[in-house]
């Protein structure tokens, strides 16, 4: 019996076999993984591709920079002269951080130096590379990736806070863009433009007056063409003549001046008109007027109140009051801000006949809406859709509850209607001790209670001057 035999037979192990039988591979396939991840990550990452059409390329070159504050956040890709050889068409990648620029209403310009006798500007192109300068739009306004170019930087591109007004007149009188507005010799803003308005009759000078120097415009301010020389002609004297700046012989300027107080803070885009020659006595006016408060006397309401008595021994007596209420509005509308205890009717008050009133126009206020929170002096009173007494309302965000004593006034006002005007008493920190009481306060309780308390450091509404019999303090906004 022949005895059985085995047959060995060599299996080459498979691929997964061959990982099972050696690290090596597991550790080779993991600095695989590793090197792509690295590759990946230090890729670069894609921005937005935007292009802008400038009349002239100004030596713009490719792998300059487009910058923003100071940082670059682009770079030229191309520089392409157009078929029609007349302008030039860039490139340019915004980094990822950057995309908001891309929207509609940006400004693009290429910085390169500029000479004229207000100054020297873009002195660093002079040596170094060129590069774009952008002023952004809207962050909420729609994406946008064709831009037309600037030829030069725009007047307004240091984005300086501030308001903008539009001057009108018959005439250019000398007026450019990037032309100075000035307070008694001081730059307070910029001419943006200047072009003819619609109807081909006028021409509308747009200007921004920056921060701090708002206030100083009033609707009672007057503006004039200021060529910056001044000519005095006498006699034995001969010529004589002021140079008020280069910069404004140069490309003109306005002057301007408040001449009456109590006028009322402008708005974005309010009109006023421009004169070739100022007036002598606006001069002599405006040495009368406190321009530093100016912007600041506004919202202040003057109420009536009034009632019927018995009299002391037969009839009737006719009563009355007064007080100062806030004008204040907000996403409810508007309403006044008043001094509960000035209109809530006396125990001897005869019934139906308390009544509280405007002192400008006579509205009788409906008191039945009044809210009051305990503990608390001042009350607000809604008004009915579309009533606002004063032009110039303090909002929700020109409120605040101040810290501590600082410098302050008390505004009131005086007279029926637009006739009248706005009165301050100044309230200074030393005045204020901790619990915000004033100190050698004397005035009228029928003059000054209820009167709204702005800051003068930048015209916040932040109390209420309640006047007792002997003393007064400062109430806080809530």
């Amino acid at each position: 019996m022949t005895a059985p035999t085995a047959k060995v037979q060599t299996i080459k192990p498979g691929f997964l076999g061959t990982l099972a039988g050696s690290y090596m591979w597991l550790l080779t396939l993991v600095c695989l993984i590793a090197a792509v991840g690295l590759v990946w990550w230090s890729m670069p990452e894609e921005g937005v591709h935007i292009e802008i059409h400038f009349p002239d390329g100004h030596g713009l070159r490719v792998e300059d920079t487009l910058r923003y504050r100071g940082i670059d956040v682009g770079t030229v890709e191309t520089v392409e002269l157009k078929d029609d050889l007349e302008s030039v068409d860039v490139t340019v990648a915004l980094k990822p951080f950057a995309e908001p620029l891309a929207r509609d209403g940006s400004q693009f310009w290429i910085v390169r130096p500029e000479l004229n006798l207000g100054g020297i500007s873009g002195l660093e192109t002079a040596v170094g590379h060129k590069y774009i300068g952008v002023l952004p739009g809207n962050v909420d306004a729609p994406g946008k990736v064709r831009f037309a170019g600037m030829a030069r930087m725009p007047p307004d591109a240091t984005n300086s806070p501030g308001i903008e007004i539009i001057l009108q007149g018959e005439h250019r009188l000398g007026l450019n863009s990037g032309s100075p507005v000035s307070h008694r010799g001081v730059i307070i803003g910029r001419v943006l433009a200047v072009e003819l308005a619609e109807n081909g009759q006028t021409v509308d000078s747009r200007l921004r007056i920056f921060d701090p120097y708002t206030h100083l415009v009033t609707s009672k301010s007057k503006f004039w063409s200021n060529s910056g020389i001044d000519f005095d002609l006498r006699w034995g004297s001969g010529l004589q003549f002021d140079i008020e700046s280069f910069e404004t012989v140069a490309s003109g300027g306005v002057a301007m001046l408040t001449i009456e107080n109590g006028g009322q803070p402008v708005r974005p885009g309010q009109l006023f008109s421009i004169v070739s020659t100022p007036e002598s006595e606006w001069f002599e006016q405006a040495k009368k007027v406190d321009v530093a408060k100016a912007g600041l006397l506004r919202a202040a309401v003057a109420v009536q109140v009034q009632w019927k008595q018995k009299g002391r021994f037969f009839g009737t007596a006719e009563k009355s009051a007064a007080c100062v209420a806030t004008h204040v509005t907000g996403s409810n509308g508007h309403a006044l801000r008043l001094p509960n205890d000035a209109v809530t009717k006396p125990e001897q008050a005869i019934d139906g006949s308390f009544k509280v009133s405007l002192v400008a126009d006579g509205t009788e206020l409906d008191l039945s809406k009044l809210v009051t929170t305990e503990g608390k002096r001042i009350g607000t009173l809604p008004l009915p859709a579309g009533r606002s007494p004063t032009k110039a309302p303090f909002t929700k965000q020109e409120i605040r509850r101040p810290d501590q004593a600082e410098e302050c006034l008390a505004v009131r006002y005086e007279g029926d209607g637009a006739a009248g005007t706005f009165l301050h008493l100044p309230l200074t920190a030393n005045q204020i001790d901790e619990n915000w009481q004033l100190r050698d306060f004397d005035g009228d309780r029928d003059v000054w209670h209820g009167a709204p308390v702005v800051a003068k450091a930048d015209g916040s509404l932040i109390g209420f001057l309640i006047v007792e019999e002997r003393s007064a303090k400062i109430e806080l906004v809530d």
